[in-house]
């Protein structure tokens, strides 16, 4: 999914993810290439959705410390959506609970954007173990 770019997430996810000790760091680095530099558009868009959305993942105070990757990955997603000729889908994978607070899933819904966990994407791929 990386090497055709159907798997791709924004270059703040990967900075974030690094702050982390564990398995998933060690994935990011072998799989870098999935993350991308963020776009004009897409840096204008994750600065649309802060203003429309200050305390996407935590409250404002906690706001860069926390999250700084949720709104471009959002607009990351909301970039490809607009894609010319009705483009890609995009769906954003994420372990946040879709039924409460102001998190990815709530706030990508807004914009148009679906979100799954794991589970799902594999349910989507259609993937079997």
């Amino acid at each position: 999914m990386i090497k055709v770019r159907r798997m791709i997430s924004p270059r703040p996810v990967l900075d974030e993810i690094r702050e982390g000790n564990d398995e998933v760091v060690e994935w990011a680095d072998v799989h870098e290439s999935a993350f991308m530099g963020s776009s004009g558009a897409t840096v204008d868009g994750a600065e649309e959705i802060m203003r429309d959305h200050p305390s996407l993942g935590g409250s404002v105070d906690e706001y860069p410390q926390r999250d700084r990757a949720d709104p471009h990955l959002i607009a990351l997603a909301r970039s490809i959506r607009k894609g010319v000729g009705g483009g890609p889908t995009a769906v954003i994978v994420t372990e946040e609970n879709p039924r409460g607070g102001n998190k990815i899933p709530q706030v990508a819904e807004k914009y148009g954007i679906k979100s799954c966990n794991v589970v799902g994407m594999f349910k989507r791929e259609k993937w079997t173990f």
